[in-house]
């Protein structure tokens, strides 16, 4: 663009005046000409109107404090649950894989000596694992999901928990009311 020497020189023939350059001082009217080009005409008001001053931010209360400890609570709670039942299915998968041996040993100490072992129990064991591992990954999703949303979560690893276990009880007890030598071991304790 022109220095304003030369745009006052070269003159009138320019429908629209030119708009000053960086540094350069605009008059008031070249001010306004340049605001109602780009939407922000203010009669009479060369002077950009100030903003209103920002809102104050409300302090946090006595609840929010109150409610991010319990926060936090839930978190670290919801987490160490977790990671109990991660341990316990962890720490048992020894046991699941080779189910026939653990469940010979068991009821060797019951003084069942006599028992044997379905061909099917490592198929259940693995069942078994299969299931507990697949219950503790929807556990965990579950509580992550609200956890993020800000929700209470610690109950979720305890539910996740029991029906773990049930499952577990009810494959244990669909494996053994099949096999004769425990039911037999059963009738006669009794009498």
């Amino acid at each position: 663009m022109a220095n304003s020497d030369e745009r006052h020189q070269a003159g009138t023939g320019a429908s629209e005046p030119e708009l000053p350059e960086f540094g350069e001082l605009a008059t008031p009217e070249e001010q306004a000409r340049a605001r109602s080009r780009y939407g922000e005409a203010r009669p009479g008001n060369s002077l950009p109107s100030a903003s209103p001053a920002p809102k104050p931010q409300p302090r946090p209360s006595n609840v929010s404090i109150q409610s991010n400890r319990q926060g936090r609570f839930d978190r670290m709670a919801t987490i160490f649950l977790l990671a109990v039942e991660l341990m316990f299915i962890v720490s048992s998968i020894g046991g699941y894989l080779n189910l026939g041996e653990a469940m010979s040993k068991v009821f060797d100490q019951l003084g069942m000596t006599d028992y044997s072992p379905p061909a099917s129990a490592s198929t259940w064991g693995i069942a078994v694992l299969l299931i507990q591992s697949i219950i503790w990954i929807v556990t965990a999703v579950w509580a992550y999901s609200r956890l993020s949303q800000l929700k209470s979560a610690w109950w979720i690893p305890l539910v996740g928990g029991i029906v773990s276990f049930l499952s577990s009880v009810l494959v244990f007890a669909i494996l053994i009311s099949g096999d004769p030598s425990v039911q037999d071991f059963i009738t006669h304790q009794g009498s």
